[in-house]
């Protein structure tokens, strides 16, 4: 692995660890899909501020899309400086989660 990512990522910890837990506090759950629109417009928002052209796309005819319960991309675009690397970033949806918390606690840390 890249040492410098591996390095920035290190710098960044509790930044990387508040991000994680503002993002468990929406509710989205699925079904019916509760909570996609709000904590899409929070990514956007965080990453317009960070420079990035920002587009939310809705994800019509995906399973679970409905007028109530639309299903939001967010699409971050930064234009880098010069030749390299294009890095892509996707969420596939999961499941198996036992346990639903809202108020999460971070309990070990690298």
């Amino acid at each position: 692995m890249n040492e410098r990512l591996l390095k920035a990522v290190d710098e960044r910890i509790d930044e990387l660890i508040a991000l994680t837990v503002e993002l468990i506090r929406f509710p989205t759950v699925n079904p019916p899909g509760d909570a996609y629109q709000p904590c899409a417009e929070y990514l956007g928002a965080r990453l317009k501020k960070r420079g990035f052209g920002v587009e939310f796309v809705r994800g019509e005819g995906a399973p679970g899309d409905t007028d109530r319960y639309p299903r939001i991309n967010v699409i971050g675009r930064f234009d880098g400086r010069g030749p390299g690397a294009t890095v892509h970033f996707a969420h596939r949806r999961g499941g198996g989660w036992r346990r639903l918390e809202r108020r999460p606690v971070c309990r070990h840390r690298p």
